[in-house]
């Protein structure tokens, strides 16, 4: 189940110390040398690893805390049945962690934060442990949204628009992994599960793929259909106010009704 050389997602960029991955991870480093250890993870020569690693270790702690023993996977894995090398594709490449906790970046915050519990309950998703680390990327963007939530002065209703953003973001999601499972239906089964790399490299790299363009495809598409959201609003608005004003005549509230009707032998007559 280790990265060996097979995550070309990681691969290009400097690996990095076992602390330096448990710290990306809010774990205790000594998990990351238990599961090198095992064989789950495949550190080098020099005791660094893939930035990948990451991603698969993220997955190996959620198996042991589903109640999936370490054991089961790696004697899968030496079976052939499953693989973890490749799990490292199917997400971004993980971007550089910040220089301090979590409980750090919160502090930091001043009284905005008081935001960060209920953001995260809009997010959907758990506020992250306090010894954890978020990339730099992260805090700068959770900070943003705590000012604007701050300075809208009704964060009541900027936590609900961020709640909306976060369901419709979860549903589609789901729904698209749901293609996943037409994929293997189409295969014949072949791609039950974590299949081995083999079967990866001949049917899944596409899909890999097109796991991670979903991500920026996902924004752009958020930031088109907000766009003509906002369009759409202002138009109607603006339309009301010059109605109001006398302006311009007021549209008909029910458009009329067209109703065609075919009288039989119309053509001939």
């Amino acid at each position: 189940m280790g990265n060996g050389s097979g995550g070309s997602a990681g691969s290009a960029t400097a690996r990095i110390s076992a602390e330096e991955l448990a710290r990306r991870l809010g774990v205790d480093a000594a998990r990351v040398a238990e599961l090198a250890d095992a064989g789950a993870v495949a550190g080098s020569g020099d005791g660094t690893f893939d930035p990948g690693d990451v991603h698969r270790v993220r997955l190996l702690i959620a198996f042991e805390d589903s109640g999936v023993p370490l054991e089961a996977l790696l004697a899968a894995s030496r079976a052939g049945q499953i693989s973890l090398r490749y799990y490292d594709e199917l997400h971004p490449t993980p971007a550089p962690p910040s220089n301090r906790s979590y409980a750090a970046f919160a502090a930091s915050l001043g009284p905005r934060r008081a935001h960060l519990m209920p953001l995260f309950a809009a997010f959907g998703i758990a506020e992250p442990d306090p010894t954890s680390v978020l990339s730099v990327e992260e805090e700068a963007l959770i900070a943003e949204i705590c000012d604007v939530v701050d300075l809208t002065g009704h964060p009541d209703l900027a936590l609900r628009a961020i709640r909306i953003f976060s369901e419709g973001a979860r549903r589609a999601a789901d729904s698209a992994l749901g293609t996943y499972g037409e994929v293997v239906q189409r295969s014949g089964g072949e791609l039950e599960g974590f299949p081995e790399d083999e079967l990866f490299d001949r049917l899944l790299r596409p899909w890999a793929r097109f796991a991670r363009v979903s991500i920026p495809m996902s924004a752009w598409l958020t930031g088109r259909h907000l766009s003509r959201a906002i369009d759409e609003y202002s138009m109607a608005e603006s339309e009301r106010i010059l109605e109001q004003a006398g302006y311009v005549e007021a549209r008909l509230e029910t458009p009329p009704a067209v109703a065609f009707v075919d009288l039989t032998g119309f053509t001939r007559l």
